[in-house]
């Protein structure tokens, strides 16, 4: 087989002289491409293999080896060192080690081979100490990624010559894997080599401009060498950081347009530094006219059509598709703009009039097509920081996009709906929000979202004893308004307040219920019975247990609202039914509890006659007149037992 994950597992196998013959060796070495014999990145079990069987070959193999070691690398190496001044003292270092590598594993050479050696090993002391795995990298879980197949002739070249060289390399595809264009891009993807072409670039006119391929491949590379630097100082970081930038205002519009995916990857690696520079922002301005140009060309299969929104928006079963804002140019340099939020807040004016970041704001919210739609969206994720600072523009930018009834609207609609929203985001918000929550052109999870962060804020309001910043009946008319699916959320936002805030220490579980929950229940959930569907029910089966202590008054409230379910353990209540002992049930401790728990199962456990019993409930019974006996007269108690008995 000619897979190289093949021929290396193979090659390890044949280490073992008790699985593979000396004849087997010798075939698989002879019929070796050139490749395979010579390149220690991508198979270095080979070398090894070579060095520790040699002894075992027989003669006419030994010496077809020695001799192909002899004549070095075959003609098609030579290309790649064609900027070097001695290809042949290079060819003969890679001999001299190879054959070394067979007498250190006890390998006896031919004697005109082994004169040859000593005639040359002097001009390669570093050769000298060597050992048995010198130039082999084995790639392990700890040695991390190790570049594919690096060109090393790079590392003897400097300044133009080396960029010159990377140029016309990058330039240069003629094959899938082995081709000039990877050999250099895997030469920059080892941790050091960036900080040598950023040198390299300093060394010569316009910081490297009449290199754009460089550009562009040094900065999607750079980060690596930045991680190898954050053991040093934060100070020599951003030093560094500060001469990529120095050098980034210096280029081209000719140059921005080629290497703009590198640019702005760069500029999002290392956006903390690149927001406290001085000039990080004027880079990131003069910047962004090139990244709209990018990502507005982005080819018309690979975006979000306006189409493809209207058809998915309209299916409960699926999601308005998700704007892409990170893996295209303009999405990657507003994630470096909204960076420093954390630590404008403190400040009472970010955007002064004329400042850079007032003029950045204004021009990418300026923005048309794919590039502004990405501004609006990721903007909108921080609309209540930029309302403080600034309400009139924000109400212009941010706020006016959402209100809007387009297709647009709809996509900047799912970015509200990427996190729970609290007051502040209400008060701004809060009235189209719960006109949006009913709207069926947003997908299923969006609507989801926008009932929660609503209901969450009304629970939040009643446990503070303080004004919404919802109404209370508009909030009320939400929950009629909506689909199933909406009060079903609904009812799970209620039950994930009550445990989440709980889990907190804050305020204890019972507390929470009779603060919040019950008056939520009471005075805002609708009370028609015809919105009751088994959605809700199975949501609302879970709350009593969630309300620790207040367990009773929690069926009470919701035993109106409760109907047959389909579950398969009373694990779904919040029962710990996995091991059957005295835990188990140990919330139900008193006759007015064990009570409420058969009301629970009652009205929730399906009785048909088809239907299958949850799994806990025999034991669920049986501590029910463990600890009131009596019940086990009552008819409710009777009919789930016979349930038990099918």
């Amino acid at each position: 087989m000619d897979s190289p994950v093949h021929i290396r597992l193979w090659s390890e196998e044949t280490l073992n002289s008790l699985l593979v013959s000396s004849e087997q060796v010798s075939t698989f070495l002879l019929g070796l491409n050139d490749r395979q014999f010579w390149d220690l990145k991508e198979f270095p079990e080979i070398a090894e293999l070579r060095a520790q069987r040699f002894h075992e070959l027989d003669q006419e193999t030994q010496k077809a080896i020695t001799g192909r070691l002899r004549e070095g690398p075959p003609n098609t190496y030579w290309s790649k060192w064609k900027y070097l001044e001695d290809v042949e003292q290079t060819w003969q270092f890679w001999a001299v080690r190879e054959l070394k590598r067979i007498m250190l594993a006890d390998g006896m050479l031919p004697g005109d081979v082994q004169s040859w050696i000593n005639e040359r090993e002097g001009q390669f002391p570093e050769l000298e100490s060597m050992t048995i795995g010198e130039g082999i990298v084995f790639a392990t879980p700890q040695a991390g990624f190790k570049p594919y197949n690096p060109d090393e002739s790079f590392d003897i070249l400097h300044g133009l010559k080396r960029l010159q060289s990377l140029e016309e390399a990058l330039a240069h595809k003629t094959g899938w894997l082995d081709n000039p264009a990877n050999r250099a891009i895997d030469w920059l993807q080892q941790a050091d080599k960036p900080l040598l072409v950023l040198s390299d670039l300093e060394s010569v006119e316009r910081g490297g401009d009449a290199f754009p391929l460089v550009w562009n491949h040094f900065c999607w590379t750079h980060k690596m060498a930045l991680q190898e630097m954050e053991v040093k100082s934060q100070d020599e970081h951003q030093l560094v950081v500060e001469r990529v930038l120095q050098l980034l205002v210096m280029l081209s519009d000719e140059t921005l347009t080629s290497a703009i995916e590198g640019v702005c990857q760069w500029l999002l690696d290392r956006k903390k530094q690149v927001v406290t520079s001085q000039i990080g922002l004027q880079v990131c301005l003069r910047i962004w006219p090139f990244a709209v140009a990018a990502t507005n060309a982005i080819r018309q299969s690979e975006l979000i059509t306006m189409s493809d929104i209207r058809r998915l928006s309209h299916s409960n079963l699926e999601e308005t598709a998700e704007l892409d804002t990170l893996n295209n140019a303009a999405g990657k340099l507003v994630d470096v703009f909204v960076c420093p939020w954390s630590s404008l807040k403190n400040i009472p004016d970010p955007f002064q009039t004329g400042n850079m970041a007032q003029q950045m704001r204004d021009t990418i919210i300026a923005s048309t097509g794919r590039s502004g739609l990405i501004a609006r969206y990721r903007l909108i994720e921080f609309l209540p920081d930029f309302y403080k600072v600034d309400p009139d523009w924000t109400k212009t930018h941010l706020i006016g996009p959402l209100r809007e009834n387009n297709d647009e609207s709809l996509v900047l609609w799912r970015s509200v709906a990427l996190h729970t929203h609290c007051t502040d985001d209400l008060r701004i918000i809060g009235d189209i929000m719960i006109e949006r929550a009913s709207d069926q052109r947003l997908g299923r999870e969006t609507r989801q979202m926008l009932v929660s962060s609503i209901v969450v804020e009304v629970l939040q309001a009643l446990r503070e004893s303080r004004e919404s910043a919802v109404g209370t009946t508009t909030v009320q008319q939400m929950l009629r308004k909506v689909e199933s699916d909406g009060r079903i959320d609904a009812a799970e936002a209620i039950v994930w307040y009550v445990k989440n805030a709980s889990r907190e220490g804050i305020t204890p579980a019972h507390a929470l219920f009779e603060d919040a929950v019950a008056p939520f229940i009471n005075d805002v959930w609708p009370k028609e019975l015809a919105l009751v569907v088994p959605g809700t029910a199975y949501e609302f089966a879970t709350l009593p247990v969630a309300a620790g202590e207040a367990f009773e008054d929690a069926v009470e409230s919701i035993e109106r609202f409760l109907m047959p379910i389909q579950c398969e353990s009373l694990s779904h209540y919040g029962f710990d039914v996995r091991d059957v002992n005295d835990r188990t049930f140990l919330i139900i401790n008193d006759e007015s509890k064990a009570r409420a728990f058969l009301r629970l199962l009652e009205s929730t456990v399906d009785i048909s006659e088809n239907a299958k019993f949850p799994h806990g409930l025999p034991d669920a019974l049986h501590h029910i007149r463990s600890v009131s006996p009596d019940i086990a007269n009552e008819n409710a108690f009777r009919r789930l037992t016979a349930v038990t008995r099918r």
